[in-house]
């Protein structure tokens, strides 16, 4: 195989594996996995019925990507260090403020969606604020994590 038809098949493992994920939130958790909306989940022996299936499915390509290279899918499989856990918990804080708190605040709301009351306005303003406090709290938080040393090792493991 061409490293073409290699990075296709591991480009597949991890789009079959994100996929079994989202069906999981689905059928077992009861929870859309684009909105998060509440939905009825499975029975527990229907979710064990399809978790089954969806395991095998995984299987079967892990096991095709590992005959082909078994070190770069080990590679893969190994977890990174803890600055890229913060790393991506920052990009994540990023787009929620980006994308949630910020388009709540009733300049936004205006801007979008057309006037708005003024107990509304005072209403909205208040809780993209507060909701933006929280969002500087948990960036404090891991500003502090990426500053101070993990316990038991370096603050880059």
């Amino acid at each position: 195989m061409t490293e073409g038809h290699v990075n296709h098949l591991f480009a597949a493992l991890n789009a079959v594996q994100e996929m079994a994920s989202r069906m999981e939130r689905a059928g077992r958790d009861g929870r859309s996995p684009v909105s998060g909306a509440a939905l009825t989940p499975l029975d527990h022996d229907e979710w064990q019925q399809v978790e089954v299936h969806l395991a095998r499915l995984v299987s079967l390509l892990r096991d095709a990507v590992w005959c082909e290279c078994p070190d770069r899918l080990a590679e893969q499989e190994r977890a990174d260090g803890r600055s890229a856990t913060l790393f991506w918990l920052s990009v994540l804080l990023r787009s929620l403020e980006e994308e949630i708190v910020d388009d709540l605040h009733p300049d936004r709301m205006v801007q979008q969606y057309g006037p708005i009351t003024s107990p509304d306005r005072e209403r909205m303003a208040a809780l993209a604020d507060a909701m933006r406090q929280e969002t500087h709290a948990i960036r404090r938080l891991l500003d502090g994590y990426r500053a101070a040393p993990k316990k038991g090792g370096s603050a880059g493991e």
